[in-house]
């Protein structure tokens, strides 16, 4: 078993995802991709965390209409191959998307949401599933 722990935690749900991304980034270095989930709404962020186990690429939380300075100079840092954000325009804005794809060109943002104002959070969910196969790391198996 574990032999060493370490708490990792901050102020908010926010700080908390930073926390654990930074951890992990200071293991692994970088990554190839990384998944945006708004963390007002957490059917898209559940549904993005099996996303990121099998794509071993960060979840970063932000609260939707904006994004954190921090985070964007990290996009910009680590320029990812891939983007994947998770929902629809009502829950991560376009001037969100806006500044990501200047951070990290048109080409690298992929949206993955298939509902629209307040419906059910299903398809949004489908969407990631059905992401999975492009995923660089590991495989999923769906029965």
């Amino acid at each position: 078993g574990a032999t060493h722990w370490t708490r990792l935690e901050g102020a908010n749900r926010y700080e908390t995802a930073d926390a654990i991304y930074r951890s992990v980034c200071g293991l692994l270095g970088g990554f190839d991709e990384i998944i945006l989930a708004t963390g007002t709404n957490y059917p898209d962020a559940l549904s993005a965390s099996g996303l990121a186990g099998i794509c071993r690429a960060p979840l970063l939380l932000i609260p939707g209409a904006t994004i954190s300075t921090a985070n964007l100079d990290e996009l910009s840092r680590i320029v990812p191959q891939t983007v994947y954000l998770v929902g629809g325009r009502d829950v991560i804005s376009e001037e969100v998307e806006q500044y990501i794809r200047e951070r990290v060109g048109d080409e690298a943002v992929n949206r993955l949401a298939a509902r629209t104002g307040g419906k059910p959070h299903w398809p949004s969910i489908g969407q990631v599933w059905t992401t999975l196969p492009r995923c660089r790391h590991g495989a999923i198996l769906l029965s």
